[in-house]
């Protein structure tokens, strides 16, 4: 019998971290820069979690060039960082078992970047 982490075929991932002057200017490159690049990714109805310690995320998913597989991404402001973590899956559909693996990795990224900061980590759930 397989578990959900079993079935997950993650291929590869990167995690990014970007460090602006001020809040107002990485909430302008977010909002200006981020966004419109990843306006080409799709929303995912199965992913629900929401970031208690960033000012904005946002989570999408689509296709790479030449249908190779589907790229999704997490990208969050949290003060004047940009964190921006992306993973290629195989062809096909977004499992649900692949949706919770990149989740437990954005919890991460948040528990860390609540402790960097100094803000308490409270449950986005």
């Amino acid at each position: 019998m397989k578990t959900a982490y079993n079935e997950y075929s993650i291929q590869y991932g990167r995690h990014d971290i970007y460090r602006h002057q001020s809040t107002g200017i990485a909430r302008r490159t977010f909002d200006k820069v981020y966004l419109a690049m990843a306006r080409s990714l799709d929303p995912v109805s199965e992913w629900t979690y929401q970031s208690p310690v960033a000012e904005q995320s946002r989570f999408g998913c689509g296709n790479m060039a030449g249908s190779v597989g589907i790229f999704c991404e997490w990208g969050a402001q949290y003060e004047e960082y940009i964190v921006v973590f992306g993973v290629a899956l195989p062809p096909g559909e977004v499992s649900l078992a692949n949706i919770e693996q990149i989740e437990d990795v954005v919890r991460a990224i948040d528990a860390r970047m609540a402790e960097y900061l100094g803000k308490p980590l409270e449950s986005g759930d």
